[in-house]
């Protein structure tokens, strides 16, 4: 799109164009229909976006894992945590239920050179612990607990995730 000349200036300047002429754009006169059709599908597509399904696409994540020390909440603990909405979300794996599908995607996606998948929870333990020494995070001042980062894409409707290099 080059030149555009409204209709409101070219009357300024004196111009009259014929009633059904909205703009002149590159030279071409644009008429109200065209405006309104271009409008509707527009807000067409704007609708057909809102009603879409509710099939939740992909989003970007980090795995969190870290050792929790104290005497109360021992142990491992992994979360995937991405942005949602403009607010942080956090899925916990293994704290308040554990989620076998996501533990098992996450090992997968990172194979830390342990032979066995089908461990359940003690499997999962092990390899929060490769995951924390392989992949650390930087420790900040006021955390100083063993933990490890990494980025995945994960796919909330199916609760899979893919590593991302």
């Amino acid at each position: 799109m080059g030149f555009v000349m409204m209709r409101s200036f070219a009357e300024g300047l004196g111009v009259t164009w014929p009633r059904d002429v909205a703009a002149v754009v590159d030279g071409r006169p644009v008429t109200w229909r065209e405006v309104h059709t271009e409008r509707t599908a527009h807000q067409q597509r704007a609708i057909d976006w809102k009603r879409r399904s509710d099939c939740r696409p992909p989003v970007f994540a980090y795995v969190w894992v870290f050792e929790n020390a104290s005497w109360i909440y021992m142990g491992w603990y992994c979360y995937l945590v991405y942005l949602e909405n403009g607010r942080v979300q956090h899925v916990s794996i293994n704290f308040r239920g554990y989620r076998d599908r996501l533990a098992a995607s996450l090992m997968r996606a990172f194979p830390l050179g342990l032979l066995s998948l089908g461990d359940g929870d003690s499997g999962f333990e092990r390899w929060m612990e490769a995951f924390a020494a392989r992949y650390p995070r930087r420790k900040p001042r006021y955390d100083r607990r063993r933990a490890g980062v990494a980025f995945v894409r994960f796919d909330r409707e199916a609760e899979t995730v893919t590593r991302v290099r």
